[in-house]
This record gives C-alpha cells, structure tokens and sequence, in this order.
C-alpha cells in the first residue's frame, strides 16, 4: 500500500495500514455513523484527541462501475481530488481538511483506494432545504450556496460528484 497522510495522523494511519485497509478499520469501530452514498462512509473518532474524521472508499461511477466497481488505473483519482482540495483551499472555498490518501494493489496494474478527512459537523443541502424550520433561512441559504459554487468555479476546481448531499451547510457560514 501506498500512504501519504498528514503529520497529525501518519503514524497511526501507517500502524492500521500495516494490519488491514483503512476502510476496513473504519467499518469496524463500534461507535461509528455511517453516511451513505456510492459506499458507506464511516465517521470515526480517531487519534489521542478523537477528531473526528470520515473514511471513504473510493467508488467508481459512469460505465466503469460495474466491471471495476472499486479499481482504478493508476494514477488513482485521489491525486486528483487532493489537487482540488489545494486548489479549493488556496482559493478560500471551504472544505474538509484531507487527512490521508492509501492506495492498495487490486490485481494486475489496478488500485483500490481510501480517503480520509475531517468531518464536517453540519447537515447536506438537501436536508437543510427540505426541513420546514428552515423556511425562514431559504433565501439566505440559497445565496450562501451560490457564492460558494461561484467561488468554485472561480478555482478551476472540478467536482466530479456535486449534488445537493455534498454540499454541507454549518451554523458558522
């Protein structure tokens, strides 16, 4: 496996990848929330402080799902999605903090692969529009969200799975 991996969480992200795929790990801790989307992804607390972190498997989606499913070429498009989250943090749009990346084989030239990151305490878009006790906020809410998909836009930044679940609105901004 291959790790990159803020200092903060390098060396307990490297003792759990010498033992069993992060993912796995994550799917195992007793007290984790699950998130569901293409796979699920669990939110863990996780270091001596109990940050609490997501930890995704990386899913394929179009026409490649169903054969691949799980595998990628390398390069994996973790890279891609680290550059964007650089690109979307030197750009001041607000994202999680990406923790670590780990690629496993897959067979042959293929790769699987994990991403962790900070949780982002807060509901998706989706949820926040359709709870009437919002109504209220609607417009202001609506407008957040456009300065953030302008400010997007303006880093250049793509994201390959934008709907309403991955936009995360939070009491701060």
């Amino acid at each position: 496996s291959s790790v990159l991996a803020a200092r903060t969480v390098a060396t307990e992200v490297q003792e759990i990848v010498e033992r069993e795929a992060l993912y796995a790990y994550a799917a195992q801790v007793g007290d984790a929330y699950v998130l569901q989307g293409r796979a699920p992804v669990y939110v863990i607390p996780f270091g001596s402080e109990g940050t609490r972190v997501a930890v995704r498997h990386v899913m394929r989606g179009g026409m490649a799902a169903k054969p691949l499913v799980d595998r990628f070429l390398p390069p994996t498009r973790i890279l891609t999605e680290l550059m964007n989250a650089i690109r979307l943090r030197l750009g001041s749009v607000p994202t999680p903090d990406v923790l670590a990346l780990i690629t496993y084989p897959a067979g042959g030239p293929f790769r699987r692969a994990d991403v962790m990151t900070r949780y982002v305490e807060g509901a998706d878009l989706a949820a926040v529009l359709g709870d009437p006790r919002n109504d209220a906020q609607r417009r202001p809410i609506l407008h957040a969200v456009a300065r953030l998909l302008r400010q997007l836009g303006n880093t250049g930044a793509q994201h390959q799975d934008l709907n309403l679940k991955n936009i995360l609105i939070t009491a701060d901004d």
